[in-house]
């Protein structure tokens, strides 16, 4: 594949590798992560196992899609069915795909209408993203239901540079593959804006086998269009108000092969996706509390077909829909500690603490046909989740880095309290950090297990208490010195 990419208006403006995550007032740099704690850290002063893909990263390799960049992450599998457009699943550390938590710049977009409320990994492109952190362990404490595994955060693209700068990224490869997406961000006084558009067309291969009897040559094609719009405005230094916009939509085939086996080529799917979020941080009392606001509101739709071939000796077809729409309402604070305690042997001492408030409404309407025989499930339920978090880090002679987290989720009809601490051990002399942490993690019932009901008898139940776990971790970090490099 060819890869041809323009810069205009400024030849040598890239983007940094820098950025913001909307709901934390803080700037990234790229040891630096926000996921784990809520607070930028060093990866080397976080005790859980973290990897950060930025976007030099992402250009260097030329990932096109989130599953690929997600691929080689250590201690992540990634699972696809078929080719692009088809359902991806990640897998940390062995957890369930559902008992792995996504986040788009702090929000939770897993999709409430799946059935046990996982993540499509299969379908979203990378043009809008500055870079993905990965937290791996039991991070529910932090981020509540679904963080048992560990954390996947998106954090987008936005306007860093006085501008405008234009970026543009045109591909193509066999068999029939277009690639395109552009890029303008900026900052012009006392705003800041990044503009992404980005756009596929692939037509596939047939994912079944050649050397299958039912093999028909038919590819599995994939089309989508993405438009993503991050705009920010600064009245006073030190705080930014924002508004972030992302609508998105996928077409694509897949094999629903049946029993006996049997390649139908009239099977398609169809995902749409809408997010706005509009919230601003602050920063107060010199900067000592840093605080940010933010409502953010997700709907995604999924439309599967499969149409009846009169020769499919499954005689199957099916019409199957889902719908998910979310609130989530977010206020974090940051509480910089160390102008008041005047403790020397104490540093970087700082209070997080919070609350999140999250509603989901799913409709799900299922039908389908398989060998004369119908089946149907339905789902049309809502559930809402109050929660309220706190944590601490501090460090002790400049050697020991602790942290502490805690959380309280009222999930429906049930309470969850979750908690995780680690610490970190530094030892110059030999460059060497010791690490260690332990947690607990749970995650609710989805509303399909909650309030679904399909033809074969199957009724979901209400009280179902959420699922819980607990994990730990320890090991050492080393910096060695080769080839001319100290570490």
């Amino acid at each position: 594949m060819r890869r041809l990419t323009t810069a205009l208006l400024c030849l040598n403006a890239v983007l940094p590798v820098a950025a913001w995550a909307a709901d934390t007032p803080s700037e990234i740099i790229p040891d630096v992560v926000v996921t784990a704690t809520r607070i930028p850290t060093s990866t080397s002063l976080i005790p859980a196992g973290v990897t950060v893909i930025d976007r030099q990263t992402i250009e260097e390799r030329n990932y096109t899609t989130l599953a690929e960049a997600l691929s080689e992450v250590p201690g992540l599998r990634i699972s696809q069915s078929g080719g692009f457009g088809g359902n991806a699943s990640v897998f940390v550390r062995g957890f369930n795909s559902n008992q792995v938590l996504v986040l788009r710049d702090g929000m939770p977009i897993n999709d409430g209408s799946d059935p046990g409320g996982a993540f499509n990994f299969g379908v979203d492109r990378l043009s809008d993203i500055e870079r993905i952190e990965i937290v791996r362990g039991a991070m529910a404490s932090v981020y509540g239901s679904g963080a048992m595994g560990g954390v996947i955060n998106l954090i987008s693209r936005r306007g860093t540079e006085g501008g405008p700068h234009v970026e543009a990224d045109v591909a193509g490869g066999a068999p029939s593959q277009v690639l395109g997406s552009a890029v303008l961000s900026g900052v012009q006084d006392r705003f800041d804006y990044a503009a992404t558009g980005t756009s596929s067309s692939r037509e596939g291969f047939d994912y079944t086998p050649q050397r299958e009897a039912i093999y028909s040559g038919v590819p599995q094609g994939f089309r989508d269009a993405t438009g993503t719009l991050n705009l920010g405005y600064t009245p006073i230094e030190g705080t930014r108000l924002a508004l972030f916009l992302r609508a998105g939509s996928a077409t694509f085939g897949f094999n629903a092969l049946g029993f006996p086996t049997f390649d139908n080529a009239n099977s398609t799917g169809r995902s749409e996706e809408f997010l706005a979020r509009v919230g601003g941080t602050t920063k107060l009392f010199d900067g000592a509390l840093e605080s940010g606001l933010f409502l953010g509101r997700l709907q995604n739709d999924r439309h599967y077909t499969e149409r009846l071939n009169p020769l499919d000796p499954n005689l199957t077809g099916s019409d199957s829909r889902y719908h998910a729409y979310r609130t989530d309402l977010q206020w974090n604070n940051t509480l910089h500690l160390d102008p008041f305690i005047g403790i020397e042997a104490l540093s970087a001492t700082d209070l997080t603490f919070g609350y999140e408030y999250r509603g989901d409404e799913a409709k799900v309407r299922t039908a389908a046909d398989f060998g004369g025989f119908a089946y149907a499930q339905s789902t049309h339920a809502f559930s809402y989740t109050n929660a309220g978090y706190l944590g601490l880090r501090t460090t002790l002679l400049q050697r020991l880095t602790v942290t502490a987290q805690g959380r309280q989720d009222h999930v429906y009809n049930d309470s969850a309290s979750t908690w995780r601490a680690g610490g970190v051990f530094a030892i110059p002399e030999i460059a060497t950090r010791l690490k260690a942490a332990y947690g607990t993690a749970f995650l609710a019932p989805s509303l399909y297990d909650r309030y679904g009901v399909d033809s074969s008898g199957y009724v979901g139940n209400p009280n179902l208490r959420p699922e819980r776990a607990e994990g730990w971790e320890a090991g050492f970090e080393s910096d060695l010195s080769a080839r001319g490099r100290d570490n």
